[in-house]
């Protein structure tokens, strides 16, 4: 942990760094909330049901959630630069925007999703094209692009489950696709 050489084993110092981010998430929310329906008030319910969700019921509560949390503030602070990139033009926003995908990806997965979310919000928030939406978020598909060819190819992740799913299918496709058999 970064925070052991502070904190030590005590879990007071732990728990406040996360709240802290749990907080940052929050006012994340608030802030994409906010440029999209350009209205306080509906930003406010959105932060209020993200912060009560029952999704987050424990994630405020135990740090080891923090990967979670912090994926959440990232991917969403990915989102709000990007906006303001589109709306501005300006190539600092598309930076950030990138280096906070870059830093999502690195505390979780799941953010793999980030370039088509900002394809559709764009597509759906700007009326832009689909082709012309898709180049405007060239610079994150490239990263997605980079992310999976390090993961699949040079990391090998997954690449023998696959190759004995095809080899040998059998009762474990069923397992590994979930399906009834």
């Amino acid at each position: 942990s970064l925070f052991y050489p502070v904190f030590g084993l005590e879990p007071a110092g732990y728990r406040a760094v996360h709240f802290v981010l749990v907080v940052g998430a929050l006012l994340a929310v608030f802030k994409i909330a906010s440029l999209i329906t350009r209205r306080r008030l509906a930003a406010s319910i959105a932060a209020f049901f993200f912060a009560v969700h029952s999704v987050n019921a424990f994630t405020p509560f135990d740090v080891l959630f923090t990967p979670e949390v912090v994926y959440t503030f990232f991917y969403i602070c990915a989102v709000i630069a990007y906006l303001r990139h589109r709306e501005t033009n300006g190539r600092r926003m598309l930076a950030g925007s990138v280096l906070l995908f870059v830093a999502s990806l690195c505390s979780k997965e799941a953010a793999v999703t980030l370039p088509v979310m900002l394809i559709a919000l764009d597509v759906i928030l700007n009326r832009a094209p689909l082709l012309k939406a898709a180049a405007a978020a060239r610079a994150h598909l490239l990263v997605l692009g980079v992310y999976a060819a390090l993961v699949f190819a040079y990391l090998e992740v997954q690449r023998p489950a696959f190759q004995s799913i095809f080899a040998r299918p059998g009762p474990e496709v069923a397992y590994r696709f979930s399906l009834d058999r």
